[in-house]
């Protein structure tokens, strides 16, 4: 029960109070980052390849996905082909979306960690704390 009250405060802090979350870790060059992208347009995160399709013209980095799964949720998960041997092979000039992974942003949206990845997300102040200090 507890497990999952935490889970719900930590969903609450990420939708409401996404300024409240803070990005701690560090990576540890895994590259599943890179094998699990999440693409957002128009405020939305993309679940059909034929949407993929329509915008794939629109930035050039998206020229270098390649569509990998859908994932449980729904969402097209792509793989970058600047991934070679767990590295990015155009790190120094990586696109912004990479320059700024892991951001606050993404949790909004729906993404999340992978499983093994060195980052964390969390919460500068419980959600309690919001709840004791609206009197």
């Amino acid at each position: 029960m507890l497990k999952y009250l935490k889970r719900i405060s930590f969903l609450i802090n990420r939708i409401f109070f996404p300024s409240n979350m803070k990005i701690t870790g560090k990576c540890r060059q895994c590259g599943e980052c890179c094998r699990n992208i999440i693409i957002i347009n128009e405020g939305k995160i993309i679940k059909d390849l034929t949407v993929f399709e329509q915008i794939k013209d629109s930035d050039p980095f998206y020229q270098n996905l390649i569509f990998h799964k859908i994932c449980e949720s729904g969402f097209l998960r792509f793989t970058c082909l600047y991934l070679l041997n767990n590295r990015c092979s155009a790190y120094q000039s990586r696109p912004v979306i990479c320059k700024h992974y892991p951001s606050v942003r993404m949790f909004k949206y729906g993404g999340a960690l992978t499983e093994n990845c060195g980052f964390a997300i969390e919460a500068r102040k419980s959600f309690s704390y919001f709840l004791d200090n609206q009197r």
